[in-house]
């Protein structure tokens, strides 16, 4: 069982400022999700083995991962070990234009120096969320972010700091691509065994074995993800049921309460203001 005993955080709609710290024994994945929010992950203090669509990384003390909106993923810290990480998670909105368009070709891992401003910008942060007021903290960590971000893009060239990823399956990579490229023909796994020339029972058991999810849920999480992002940009539930493949509403709408523990139309209602998956208090 795992004990969170500390947190420092700051919520700003899809923003998310959490210094969170767990201790063990810590027995289990961390719950495995995806978000459409953006999501930056310092380990300030531990060991764990992170999943990030389909490939890991041994992370140790001053790793920082970045997370791609939508992309699958959950830490298995190790065992009998303090588990301490500051989570930043904020929409594409907050970030500058061309500051955005130079954030999507960054890489996912970076191993930082000792001497690296970004750890310093990072503590910074927790001690602004706790001496500070909610809209001042929101004002300077937004402001801190994107010299965070400044940093990596420069930070990257030092091949000394660089960590390949271990790939989990290779098939299943090429599979997870296809289905990004092809939700809603994918509603139907025939499609995608077919198209690899593989089994259904070889699809189930690969999902199972390295993402601890079925190929169906995998699937129905990136369809209600993606229409949340209609929804909350305006689209009618009804419409964005359509547009990502559900024939039937009953269906979309259970699965959206589901996985969002909100409702399509109050999703609608309040669009804008778009909350994360469930679960956060296991989540990374």
């Amino acid at each position: 069982m795992c004990y969170n005993v500390a947190m420092i955080a700051l919520h700003r709609d899809t923003f998310q400022f959490e210094h969170k710290t767990s201790y063990g024994p810590i027995k289990e994945h961390y719950i495995n999700h995806m978000h459409l929010e953006w999501q930056l992950l310092y380990l300030v203090d531990g060991r764990t083995s992170f999943f990030l669509n389909n490939a890991t990384y041994q992370l140790q003390e001053g790793d920082l991962i970045l997370i791609h909106p939508l992309f699958f993923h959950f830490a298995t810290p190790e065992e009998d070990l303090v588990y301490e990480r500051i989570v930043i998670n904020f929409p594409e909105e907050i970030i500058p234009p061309v500051l955005l368009a130079q954030l999507k070709n960054l890489p996912s891992f970076f191993r930082l120096p000792d001497d690296s401003p970004i750890k310093t910008l990072l503590l910074y942060s927790s001690d602004i969320v706790k001496n500070y007021s909610s809209d001042d903290a929101y004002f300077a960590i937004t402001n801190i972010l994107n010299t965070i971000l400044l940093n990596l893009k420069y930070h990257q060239k030092n091949s000394e700091y660089s960590l390949e990823p271990i790939v989990t399956n290779i098939l299943l990579k090429n599979i997870l691509d296809y289905i990004d490229n092809n939700l809603v023909a994918c509603s139907n796994l025939e499609n995608i065994t077919k198209h690899f020339y593989i089994s259904t029972s070889w699809l189930a058991h690969t999902f199972k074995k390295y993402l601890n999810i079925t190929p169906k849920q995998y699937i129905n999480y990136k369809k209600i993800l993606y229409s949340q992002k209609l929804i909350s940009t305006g689209t009618h539930p009804s419409i964005a049921c359509l547009k990502v493949g559900f024939n039937d509403y009953s269906t979309f709408y259970r699965l959206y309460k589901k996985f969002l523990k909100t409702s399509p139309q109050e999703e609608y209602k309040n669009r804008g203001n778009n909350t994360l998956p469930p679960s956060k208090s296991k989540a990374d």
